[in-house]
């Protein structure tokens, strides 16, 4: 595997190095190719992707695409999903650069506000569009979900086991604790009632 992962940088290097720095810190660590792919490289490992034949995969929330680009190169097939008209277009350079040019214009978040009748505002929740069935749908590190409430988690989920393969799991991971403090609330809520018997659902907590 460190071959791969060296292999791999080598070729990101190459692919984004003409892309600028944004000036923001917490978009332009993204440019540090070498450690974007170890550790989506990592992940592919730590869910078994490196050890089984091509998988469909959908990945939500893709940000700079560094996690289809690396399972593209393993040889899987994936479908990844962001807001195109996002603020930062430091992820739209990122993925032109990695040649991740067919990125479909979704993203999970709290999207249309309307108030209620005691003036305080409620968002409506914003499903996954029905792309297919895949084996695995992953969510790597994603801001938007860190501010679901646990109706909310309960409806990602939801969505999700109507799209996956039988034995097909979610590998999500959100990138603030309350994020997943509220999602390990929502997980056993459905391992209690059985409602995940069959599936897996694969929980990172990344710093």
């Amino acid at each position: 595997m460190r071959e791969l992962i060296k292999k791999l940088q080598a070729e990101a290097r190459e692919l984004i190095k003409d892309i600028k720095p944004s000036g923001d810190e917490g978009f332009d660590k993204y440019l540090d190719s070498d450690s974007e792919v170890k550790r989506k490289v990592n992940i592919a490992v730590k869910i078994g992707l490196n050890l089984c034949n091509s998988k469909k995969i959908l990945d939500i929330s893709t940000g700079c695409g560094w996690f289809p680009w690396v399972l593209r190169r393993m040889g899987h097939e994936i479908i990844y999903t962001d807001n195109l008209n996002e603020r930062c277009t430091l992820s739209i350079q990122v993925r032109k650069a990695l040649e991740l040019n067919d990125c479909i214009d979704f993203v999970y978040k709290k999207t249309h506000q309307r108030e209620r009748t005691d003036n305080s505002t409620i968002w409506p929740y914003r499903p996954l569009p029905d792309l297919g069935n895949f084996d695995i749908i992953a969510a790597c590190s994603v801001t938007p979900h860190t501010f679901f409430d646990k109706a909310s988690w309960h409806a990602f989920i939801g969505d999700a086991l109507l799209r996956l393969h039988y034995k097909g799991f979610l590998y999500i991971a959100p990138n603030v604790s309350s994020g997943w403090n509220e999602l390990r609330k929502v997980v056993e809520s459905y391992r209690s009632t059985k409602a995940l018997q069959g599936w897996k659902i694969y929980d990172y907590y990344h710093n």
